[in-house]
């Protein structure tokens, strides 16, 4: 969906390779579109987990208005038998807009379809263990830079 994104299949390569180095992963599954790619978030979760993903989150599909010309035209070229649909279920996790400019909304949407969303999540998350193997970032090696210097240091 992301023009020059990486295959999921290089993704994947990725994260194993980060975590047998002991890097802690996270995985973001951003857009959710409903009656779109929905019915691939367990599978996704499933995937990642194996390839050593420690902790994900999700967004849910949000339309800002500069953007919404766009992906109504590529919603009728590519899906034209559920563009009703998925504009339908759009409207009615954002509070019957397109986009709502609330925080906690616009990431996680409101309402009955949102919320069926969240608990799929949430229950695939814990059924793979996602949330119980939370990283906390260690900040002891960060140091905030000198004032008497134009150049940083690299080490």
């Amino acid at each position: 969906m992301e023009p020059q994104a990486p295959l999921p299949a290089r993704r994947l390569f990725a994260i194993r390779q980060l975590s047998s180095l002991g890097v802690p992963v996270s995985a973001m599954l951003a857009p959710v579109i409903s009656a779109i790619n929905d019915h691939e978030v367990e599978h996704i979760l499933e995937k990642v987990t194996e390839a050593g993903v420690m902790d994900t989150s999700y967004v849910l599909f949000r339309l800002p208005y500069e953007v919404a010309p766009l992906f109504r035209n590529w919603l009728l070229h590519e899906y034209p038998s559920c563009y009703r649909q998925v504009m339908s279920l759009l409207c009615s996790m954002h509070d019957g807009k397109n986009y709502d400019t609330k925080w906690r909304t616009r990431i996680r949407g409101s309402g009955l379809f949102a919320e069926m969303i969240a608990q799929r999540f949430r229950l695939a998350c814990k059924r793979l263990g996602l949330r119980s193997r939370k990283v906390r970032l260690s900040a002891c090696d960060f140091r905030p830079p000198s004032r008497n210097d134009d150049q940083l240091s690299l080490f």
